[in-house]
């Protein structure tokens, strides 16, 4: 995608071969003189491909921040123990003031939410305006008392200490009107893959019906089938329409 919104979906079998052909389309459309910004899932297997084909050029590569939160999530639940604490976010509801029952001020209910919800608030939060050694610090530090599995925040501290190079002031960002996650991409992998090849519809896939559909997809999401089906050429041209708006449309349509 485009700082314009122009956008070219690729489908591929590998990452090599998804990376072979980002590299081809960003050569033929001349775009590859642009500053490239990568975002990734945080697996390493992926920087590493980016690292090999994308060496000579002007890039970042930034953990996603949506993954980065879903991941944080998923190991401070299993870390801290269970045990629900009052909601830091929540006002307690109190009593009106009451002349019989002299109730002014009372507290009536008092929100409550996980622990681990509050810890890994805090540590998401250092982590979104990149205080990585803060968020770091914070998780080493939870009392004994609150921890359930202390592996877990070990592999939390792992995972952001090894992807530091990846983490970046997801606000600063934000505040300029940048990008911080690759939701676009999950949406357009959504309309390409998960729309037609779910397996909770009890669909069974082999490898190459499966790639070849999600070519077939991908060539009428880029706008790129007239020319296929009339000369048998493939177009790079980059296409403008929303994918929110292409959802909308085959709503409609269906």
């Amino acid at each position: 995608e485009t700082e314009d919104g122009g956008r070219y979906n690729i489908t591929a079998l590998s990452i090599e071969e998804a990376y072979r052909r980002l590299l081809a389309v960003l050569l033929e459309t001349g775009l590859i003189t642009n500053y490239l910004c990568f975002f990734v899932d945080g697996e390493k297997i992926l920087k590493e491909a980016i690292d090999k084909y994308f060496a000579h050029w002007h890039k970042s590569v930034f953990l996603d921040d949506y993954h980065a939160n879903e991941k944080i999530d998923a190991l401070t639940s299993l870390g801290i123990n269970s045990r629900r604490v009052p909601s830091p976010w929540e006002k307690p509801v109190c009593y009106k003031y009451d002349t019989k029952n002299g109730k002014k001020g009372e507290i009536k209910e008092q929100p409550m939410t996980s622990l681990s919800r509050t810890y890994a608030s805090v540590i998401k939060n250092a982590v979104f305006y990149g205080n990585l050694d803060e968020a770091i610090e914070y998780i080493r530090h939870i009392p004994k008392n609150d921890i359930a599995k202390q592996s877990s925040l070990d592999e939390l501290v792992q995972y952001l200490d090894s992807r530091r190079d990846m983490i970046t002031c997801y606000a600063l960002r934000k505040r300029a009107g940048l990008k911080s996650s690759s939701n676009s991409s999950e949406l357009c992998n959504e309309l390409l893959i998960s729309a037609r090849q779910k397996v909770d519809d009890r669909m069974h896939w082999c490898e190459r019906g499966s790639s070849s559909l999600a070519a077939l997809t991908s060539m009428f999401e880029n706008k790129a089938n007239a020319l296929w089906f009339s000369k048998h050429e493939v177009s790079f041209l980059l296409y403008y329409t929303e994918p929110t708006k292409i959802r909308e449309a085959r709503n409609t349509v269906a």
